[in-house]
């Protein structure tokens, strides 16, 4: 197993899963108890939304937790699932959770305002879209900034809008290198994307 550099073995990739999820979740754990508040940890493959059943349990275990006052953190199942590993992000999880669950919005976190016209990385320039009801007049703007490690990105930000816009679930993508960022957002006191129908 390679722990510096981008993994190439998918066995490898689900051993180091196996071994990260743990100290994420302890991770959380010591953040989240700080403020008092309990968590609870879920680990899903893209197979319990296919499943009819899988997946009115997953929205009755959410739903649960909720209830007696548990934050759950949810994330792929790694150890068991290729499919995030290969190909995927959790962008997509996060919508398919969302829309599972009957979420008024879900926000995605991303290190830039939202959607522009151009990476606004390489771009300074690029002009920024506020608001976005039609996906296809965004999809040619996609231009991704090189990464050595993630899978993610922003296409896989505007796939996660699709789905939420598809079951009518609002989403955002906010820029988490601010401070307070959901607050600002939530007080339009900064630039982000809002994805709405």
């Amino acid at each position: 197993m390679e722990i510096n550099g981008y993994l190439k073995n998918v066995d490898s990739k689900k051993a180091m899963s196996a071994i990260g999820q743990t100290k994420l979740i302890e991770l959380y754990d010591t953040i989240f108890s700080t403020f008092g508040l309990n968590i609870a940890q879920i680990l899903l493959t893209y197979r319990d939304f296919e499943n009819p059943v899988a997946n009115e349990n997953t929205r009755n275990t959410i739903n649960r937790l909720w209830q007696a006052g548990y934050i759950p953190i949810v994330n792929e199942n790694d150890t068991v699932s290729i499919e995030e590993i290969l190909l995927g992000d959790n962008d997509k999880l996060s919508a398919l959770v969302a829309v599972i669950t009957e979420a008024d919005l879900l926000v995605l976190v991303s290190d830039i305002d939202g959607i522009f016209d151009q990476n606004p990385h390489l771009h300074p320039e690029a002009k920024h879209f506020s608001e976005v009801s039609d996906l296809d007049s965004v999809r040619h703007c996609i231009e991704e900034k090189n990464s050595t490690l993630g899978t993610g990105g922003m296409s896989s930000k505007v796939y996660a809008a699709e789905i939420c816009m598809r079951n009518d679930v609002e989403m955002w993508i906010v820029n988490g290198q601010r401070s307070n960022y959901i607050i600002q957002a939530l007080k339009g006191e900064i630039p982000f994307t809002k994805f709405k129908k």
